[in-house]
């Protein structure tokens, strides 16, 4: 995604009065998951921008489109991840999905409620809880969960749930045994209006589930989200835990690309027109902000700041420019665009002439007026032609050509009397 980097002004305009405001088009974006107006410019962790999420908002990153907890590989990593930075620590669900729910309580404890048997029922023991890390109010924080087969680990910022080891929760979490992140599973972040999600247990631990599908969505902002699926290798998932915290965006887990990846990184370029007062022009326009998550170049349109209209010219309407000591008159005979088609129009006058009787012709730089429809304002000179065709009605050439016919200019006096010579 670029930025607007550079800006050429190709048409100064006329007649501005007053700064025009310059609209500059939003970079394009995926309306149906999301409006631009959930994008945060303001606060973000990498990038430019980061989505924001009131506690009836939901997104829908995306569908998986493959198995990402088969039993081949049998150690397969899974890793979803993401920045989040809460307005409120309350009961809320962050990501959710039909066969899992990762939330918080009041005390920003982690919870991580999910499907954990081949019938589809969530068991006792089918949410844990990070008891030793809580995420606070108006901090930013990295959460991380992992899955492998039957393993499972998360954490909030550097550190993990539990210390020094896996959880095994004792039923494997792969395909036909909790299969919450299986082909056709969605990921959702904000609320789950349907409670289509996973009840969880009360923090710590209890038999009895607790209502979190009356958790709302998160008041907050998240930035940087990350799904990745990486094979199993020879080393155990609980050596391939680390503390890793992204130092950017685009900084990946296990340096494996992700299958999803959001960074909401979408700001609308701003730019600053200069005016110059004296000729009524735009003189230069400036890019104050670049903006950022442009793939094409945006168009741009100046509002306003001219306030003047210029006069419409129509066959007959009578015309006048003033001049330092006259005025100059006329009346339209035709009027239209240069053959290029672009803003320079020609205006053809007939029965033109000055105020004062004498011989003046119309100036550059100064207005003609339409005074027919009592204009204040017109279209400025750039040139004055004469176009004098006259010429074209003379008769010289017929004339002499017929008085050969008569005249014999060998006589004495071709004009005078023939008997006299």
């Amino acid at each position: 995604m670029a930025r607007l980097t550079s800006i050429s002004l190709l048409d100064s305009g006329t007649y501005y009065s007053t700064k025009p405001t310059v609209v500059v088009d939003p970079p394009a974006f995926d309306s149906s998951r999301f409006t631009l107006a959930m994008i945060d410019s303001q606060e973000y962790k990498f990038g430019c921008g980061a989505l924001n999420l009131d506690s009836d908002d939901t997104v829908l990153i995306g569908t998986l489109d493959s198995n990402y907890q088969a039993a081949s590989p049998l150690f397969r990593h899974n890793m979803m991840s993401m920045w989040v930075n809460l307005d409120s620590v309350i009961p809320s669900t962050i990501v959710w999905g039909q066969n899992y729910r990762i939330f918080i309580d009041s005390g920003g404890h982690l919870g991580f409620s999910y499907v954990s048997d081949s019938s589809g029922s969530v068991l006792p023991n089918g949410t844990w809880w990070d008891s030793s890390n809580a995420i606070t109010q108006n901090n930013w924080h990295f959460i991380k969960v992992e899955v492998s087969h039957d393993q499972l680990r998360f954490g909030v910022d550097s550190a993990h749930t539990p210390s020094g080891n896996y959880y095994n929760k004792g039923h494997s979490l792969y395909l036909g045994q909790g299969n919450f992140w299986d082909s056709g599973a969605t990921i959702n972040l904000g609320h789950d209006s349907d409670n289509a999600s996973p009840l969880g247990t009360i923090f710590p631990h209890s038999l009895t589930l607790n209502p979190v599908s009356g958790y709302k969505g998160i008041n907050g902002t998240i930035d940087n989200f990350n799904f990745t699926s990486s094979p199993a290798d020879s080393q155990h998932f609980m050596d391939k835990w680390t503390n890793w915290v992204p130092d950017s965006a685009g900084d990946y887990y296990r340096n494996t690309t992700p299958v999803f990846e959001e960074n909401w990184d979408y700001r609308t370029a701003k730019i600053h027109a200069q005016l110059d007062s004296v000729n009524n022009v735009i003189k230069a326009i400036t890019i104050i902000d670049s903006g950022c998550g442009y793939d094409s170049v945006p168009e741009i349109n100046f509002i306003g700041g001219n306030n003047i209209i210029d006069s419409a010219y129509a066959i007959g309407d009578s015309i006048s420019q003033t001049l330092s000591t006259t005025v100059m008159r006329g009346e339209v005979a035709r009027y239209q665009l240069d053959s290029a088609g672009d803003s320079n129009r020609h205006l053809y006058l007939i029965h033109s002439g000055a105020d004062d009787g004498k011989f003046h012709n119309f100036v550059s730089d100064i207005a003609v007026i339409n005074t027919s429809n009592n204009s204040v304002s017109g279209l400025f000179v750039k040139s004055a032609t004469e176009i004098n065709k006259l010429s074209n009605n003379e008769q010289n050439t017929e004339f002499t050509t017929i008085s050969d016919d008569f005249l014999d200019f060998s006589e004495d006096n071709p004009f005078g009397d023939p008997e006299n010579n």
